[in-house]
């Protein structure tokens, strides 16, 4: 009980924040899309394909454990292992839940020299005042970004997101 609200408590807090970013003038991946190489990440994916609508993603994985909406455009379907972001009725995006891990096999709790040694120097970092920061790659074929956010160095929440979502 306690892993699933906990689990809870980071989704939302990931998924929300990356919803924000996609207001106003917030720094998001698309700042960094010229500033950095593209990382090939078509390795990425979840228990299905960005881009599906969410019925078809309740289809697939069944009734989430939770949906939780901004109140306005987008969805949050939670799962077990995955937690994916819908924005106008089209899946966006997707965080990891703690069991779950990236192509390159990096879970929550990594160090961030993991994660350069798995995907490579040509990252952007976003946030990086005091203990917090936020270290993401782009795919700029698939236009998908890759974060990873940490905290005093490990990796607290990992998330893949479509480029459209912040358009």
């Amino acid at each position: 009980m306690r892993l699933r609200k906990t689990m809870l408590a980071l989704a939302c807090a990931v998924v929300f924040a990356c919803l924000l970013a996609g207001c106003g003038k917030s720094e998001t991946p698309l700042t960094y899309a010229d500033k950095v190489d593209s990382t090939d990440l078509s390795a990425e994916h979840g228990q299905v394909a960005l881009g599906i609508g969410e019925e078809e993603l309740v289809k697939q994985l069944g009734k989430p454990i939770r949906t939780l909406n901004d109140g306005g455009r987008s969805f949050l379907f939670m799962y077990e292992e995955y937690q994916y972001t819908s924005v106008d009725n089209t899946v966006v995006g997707y965080s990891l839940g703690p069991k779950s891990a990236t192509a390159k096999g990096l879970k929550l709790g990594a160090v961030k020299a993991d994660v350069v040694k798995g995907y490579g120097e040509g990252y952007y970092e976003r946030g990086g005042e005091g203990p917090s920061a936020t270290i993401g790659y782009i795919d700029k074929t698939k236009r998908l970004a890759l974060e990873f956010e940490l905290k005093d160095g490990i990796v607290k929440a990992i998330s893949l997101t479509s480029l459209s979502m912040y358009e």
